[in-house]
């Protein structure tokens, strides 16, 4: 999906630009533009990822989250064990 949204974003920005694919030299507009889409733009993308990953906090609180997933498991394990013996009791007195 990404890759095909992508192809349309590239296509408009060279149409726009004043691209001719079959021409012998391109438009200052058409190379600014190929310019932009391999230079500029990933250039600000990376910036953003940057930025982005600077409020990546999940190495910091890895060891808290792990600690309380493996203590929601042992309480979801003694729960099921709590209702299995119950069941099993029910069944007992039933037969």
């Amino acid at each position: 999906m990404c890759t095909g949204d992508c192809r349309s974003v590239a296509g408009l920005l060279l149409q726009y630009s004043g691209y001719v694919g079959d021409a012998a030299t391109q438009t200052s507009a058409a190379l600014t533009a190929i310019k932009a889409m391999y230079v500029y733009i990933p250039l600000i993308l990376l910036v953003c990822s940057i930025i982005t990953m600077t409020f990546y906090r999940l190495d910091k609180d890895y060891d808290k989250i792990k600690a309380e997933l493996d203590e929601r498991r042992k309480n979801a394990a003694e729960e099921n064990k709590t209702e299995q013996k119950k069941a099993a009791r029910e069944e007992v007195s039933l037969a």
